[in-house]
């Protein structure tokens, strides 16, 4: 369905029949990590949301919207809702400037330097060329991953937000959560002392809860 959001963009940084064939209909379950990401225009935001499926993170865009007033409110609902492991924040982003009012509201907040930024990237990069990433298929996303360009950090890339033709706040978002999720809780089969008979918790991640009709496209 939402496979043309990617025509003609084989010649960007993803592939498209790649990225097409990451697509998942399952959605993650417990542990999960959000993010957030602001326009350098501050005139759209994304919360993005990682969570694993098996060995394999599984991401999704929860929330795109014009402005910043709502990010506050709808972060506390979700931590509230999923107790994540990690919200996130690029210390050098449009974002970092929600973090007081985050802190006011007692929302622990997880910031990643220049570095851990380009880490972030390279890590999602080959997640997704190694076929260990899985997405939702959202056009809002697809879109993102479309126009996506690199900008330079050191000897290493990060996503380039000043595109006037394109949001890609929901790329990095979810780029951000991913890489939080990764930080905070490794993947099952990789937790040292971990049974894989172990219960989990039983919430699930899926379009009912957190990806309502909240992503306009435009």
């Amino acid at each position: 369905v939402c496979s043309s959001d990617l025509q003609g963009s084989a010649a960007g940084l993803f592939d498209v029949e790649m990225w097409n064939l990451l697509a998942s209909s399952v959605d993650p379950t417990d542990p999960v990590a959000f993010a957030i990401d602001v326009s350098p225009e501050r005139d759209k935001a994304s919360i993005g949301v990682a969570g694993y499926l098996g060995e394999n993170t599984h991401v999704q865009v929860i929330d795109n919207r014009k402005g910043t007033g709502w990010v506050v409110g709808r972060i506390k609902e979700l931590k509230e809702k999923w107790n994540p492991v990690a919200i996130v924040i690029d210390s050098g982003s449009p974002a970092a400037a929600l973090i007081p009012d985050l802190q006011a509201a007692r929302i622990r907040v997880l910031t990643t330097s220049a570095s851990e930024m380009a880490q972030a990237c390279g890590d999602f990069y080959d997640a997704a060329h190694n076929e260990r990433l899985l997405h939702a298929d959202q056009p809002i996303l697809n879109a993102a991953v479309a126009a996506a360009t690199k900008r330079p950090i050191r000897d290493a890339f990060g996503w380039n937000r000043k595109n006037e033709h394109a949001d890609i706040t929901p790329l990095v978002a979810v780029t951000l959560a991913a890489f939080g999720l990764k930080q905070k809780r490794k993947p099952r089969g990789e937790r040292a002392g971990t049974s894989g008979n172990r219960d989990r918790k039983s919430t699930r991640l899926n379009s009912s809860h957190v990806s309502e009709s909240r992503m306009p496209s435009s």
